[in-house]
């Protein structure tokens, strides 16, 4: 009896470690009379077999944000029905004196970041803002994330209403050549150009420095983006750039899935410029490569088979070359690593890419009765039927498919290419 008693102890002891949690403190910690003693915290999600831990903050700013804005939360009941259900525990003293509280129930919904949320602190509910839910869930995405913010960027970006929370990377970067993008190359330099013109309008400029290399530091700020990046206005990061020392670049983005986003000022690019990402990617094309000229004689319907032709003989730069550069953009940001600023190549961000494709042969084109769209003279749409096989199967099984295509005139000069696929009309 007693060697069972003292097993389950110690396995009971054992999980704790493997959790991370380290050792329980007593149950008289009260976040109001202890919360100076804070040293970290942890993000749980409830889950079926049990709380897992999700996030953690250990840097003291970090750290002291989150209990400042747990300080200032208001007595407020949760809502009927409540948000989902989360956790929250704090480490609380330093060395071997250290240990972790009891999990308190915390209640928001992740996908729903302009949403609030409600802890249960000292046996009562608190509401907390926007600002703690999105910023606290982010930390997932940075687990390297660090309080040791550069005092002059945090005083630039204060001019313009934004506070680095923490800084997430710091990098030395070489910048393109020129801002110019030859067709069916990673889209590197329409980041350069594009973050450039938002940089233009504060006074900066990256231009004399093309080619050289840069120090970039990215930053998660605490301001939410401005209301035309909902739902996505929690995902906002500050870009700065320096060359020995001197500011000459900074913007805002918004991470994974599709990073660009406005100027320090709140404004996006289509503001400044006047122009859509259309109409500016026009004056940023080299119009006298060759690719670009081959592509610019076909009509929609060869531009779908030299698309399909071109990965059968694994010549992914000309497929690629076959997209808009709209479209290309994408690939910077899909599935990328947070803690950057864009992937490295069009492999790095692929989940059964064209490069997945082991052959694939065309049956039929036909172009969609709606395809004319009275409002959108230079957009056309087709269903393709294709006999597609992978090396691996990872989102669709291999043999017959009806794709649907959409190809839009991207400049009169460069001719028709593919703006979207899909499986559905």
């Amino acid at each position: 009896m007693i060697r069972n008693i003292v097993t389950g102890l110690l396995l009971l002891v054992l999980a704790a470690l493997v959790a991370g949690c380290g050792p329980a403190l007593p149950e008289e910690f009260s976040f109001r009379a202890d919360r100076q003693r804070i040293a970290g915290l942890r993000l749980w999600d409830d889950e079926p077999r049990g709380p897992r831990p999700v996030a953690e903050a250990a840097d003291p700013a970090i750290v002291a944000f989150f209990v400042r804005q747990l300080g200032a939360a208001k007595p407020a009941a949760p809502p009927d029905p409540p948000p989902n259900r989360h956790y929250l525990s704090f480490r609380v003293g330093a060395g071997k004196a250290a240990g972790e509280t009891r999990r308190y129930p915390y209640l928001c919904n992740a996908w729903d970041p302009e949403g609030r949320g409600y802890v249960e602190l000292d046996g009562r509910w608190v509401e907390v803002p926007p600002a703690f839910n999105g910023l606290l869930f982010s930390l997932a995405d940075y687990p390297r994330a660090s309080g040791a913010v550069d005092r002059a960027d945090a005083a630039f970006l204060k001019r313009y209403g934004w506070t680095p929370l923490f800084r997430i990377n710091s990098r030395t970067v070489k910048l393109p050549d020129r801002f110019v993008h030859r067709a069916g190359e990673f889209p590197v330099v329409l980041y350069w150009a594009y973050n450039n013109e938002l940089n233009r309008d504060i006074g900066l400029d990256l231009a004399p420095y093309l080619g050289r290399e840069v120090e970039v530091t990215l930053y998660k700020v605490v301001e939410p983006l401005p209301p035309f990046m909902d739902p996505r206005r929690w995902t906002g990061r500050a870009v700065v750039v320096k060359v020995e020392g001197r500011i000459v670049g900074a913007w805002l983005d918004a991470g994974r899935h599709y990073g660009f986003a406005c100027l320090l000022k709140g404004r996006r690019l289509e503001e400044i410029t006047g122009r859509t990402f259309a109409q500016w990617v026009a004056g940023v094309i080299d119009y006298d490569d060759a690719t670009e000229c081959r592509l610019a004689a076909l009509a929609p319907e060869e531009v779908i088979r030299a698309y399909y032709a071109a990965i059968n003989r694994r010549d992914y730069r000309l497929a690629y070359a076959c997209e808009t550069r709209e479209r290309l953009t994408g690939y910077l940001f899909m599935n990328m690593d947070n803690n950057w600023l864009y992937n490295a190549s069009y492999e790095s961000g692929s989940l059964g890419g064209i490069e997945n494709i082991r052959r694939a042969r065309v049956l039929a084109v036909r172009e969609l009765k709606e395809s004319h769209e009275p409002g959108a003279p230079d957009t056309r749409r087709y269903a393709v039927e294709v006999d597609q096989r992978f090396r691996k199967v990872i989102t669709m099984d291999g043999g017959r498919h009806v794709l649907f295509f959409t190809l839009k005139k991207e400049t009169e000069r460069t001719g028709w290419r593919i703006a979207g696929i899909g499986t559905g009309p």
